[in-house]
């Protein structure tokens, strides 16, 4: 996730700093453009794609288009992809495992998207056919003042909503694009919980049955990167988790802009590199990770696989891509 770019950044400044505010994002590391495929391309953090663009992404099973002319990048640690074509207007994908009723519910409240930007409703929201769909006054940002949303099933208990946000007089032509992206969504395969942390075939919706050693916690977990993230009344929270092929892990904290590192951790090289140990038992959707920390205590943590989401105590954790610490 903290890779720098090997080769030019054709990402401008406006739009890393745009798109930083909207996401709520620190350190945000923009790899290069990619070129345009007509093949499906793997939604990875960090990296621009340019219009055209078919993107999948595998842990929802899905599949969309980039509009022409727009660029799309998914920020480190987030679960929205942002579009824009001109760093002004922006088109905001999301998708997760609810019911209408749930994304209906989801979708009323104020959404902040951090940076100071927040989303208000301008009214309820109301079901246009198959669809959901609400207005927004935007605050917060200095170029966007008004948004929208659309969301709809799009199988296997998915909802993806798709929002245009704009100024007013661009609103109606950022809300054609935000509509094309969503009819461009499409359900795929999706990966199952795999024994060498990758993906392994199954039909939508699959989790992998329990009970085959290929679906065993142990090699899934090893080389992970686990973050889980907390932002309300201004405060916002950083949990990061990191376990080591080796049977080490390491952890670390932020919140308010502070860093404050647990047992284990290293910014580099330390003494306390392998004072904390790891290892998870169990197959299937459920499991138990434990931990030997530096003091010789212990704890235990129940894990959870569940709409292709990892839970820890029952508390979702984000699987991030790239491991920065350790393999």
């Amino acid at each position: 996730m903290r890779h720098a770019a090997t080769a030019r950044d054709d990402s401008s400044p406006a739009l890393r700093n745009a798109l930083a505010a909207l996401a709520a994002l620190s350190g945000l590391v923009v790899l290069p453009l990619l070129a345009a495929s007509a093949a499906a391309v793997p939604l990875e953090t960090g990296r621009l794609y340019p219009g055209g663009t078919v993107l999948e992404v595998a842990e929802a099973g899905l599949s969309f288009s980039v509009p022409d002319g727009y660029k799309a990048l998914l920020p480190a640690g987030s679960e929205v992809v942002v579009m824009t074509a001109d760093d002004r207007s922006y088109v905001l994908a999301m998708a997760d495992a609810a019911s209408l009723d749930e994304a209906r519910a989801f979708l009323s409240a104020p959404l902040p998207l951090g940076g100071g930007v927040v989303l208000q409703p301008s009214g309820d929201v109301r079901l246009d056919g198959a669809h959901l769909a609400a207005g927004y006054t935007v605050s917060g940002s200095a170029s966007a003042d008004r948004a929208t949303v659309r969301a709809r099933e799009v199988g296997g208990g998915i909802v993806a909503a798709v929002f245009a946000v704009a100024a007013s007089d661009a609103l109606a032509q950022t809300q054609r694009v935000a509509d094309a992206v969503l009819a461009s969504v499409e359900r795929r395969a999706v990966a199952s919980v795999g024994g060498d942390g990758g993906a392994s075939s199954g039909s939508s919706g699959s989790t992998g049955s329990s009970g085959s050693s290929s679906d065993a916690w142990q090699p899934y977990l090893q080389g992970m990167h686990l973050v889980r993230f907390y932002t309300g009344s201004g405060y916002q929270e950083e949990q990061h988790l990191y376990l080591c092929s080796d049977g080490t892990f390491h952890k670390s904290f932020e919140s308010g802009g502070h860093t404050s590192y647990g047992e284990g951790w290293s910014s580099g090289a330390t003494q306390n590199r392998g004072a904390a140990r790891w290892h998870a038992t169990g197959v299937g959707d459920h499991g138990t990770l434990f931990l030997q920390h530096p003091d010789g205590s212990s704890s235990q943590i129940v894990l959870e696989y569940r709409d292709e989401k990892v839970f820890l105590d029952g508390k979702r954790w984000l699987r991030d891509g790239e491991n920065p610490v350790c393999n």
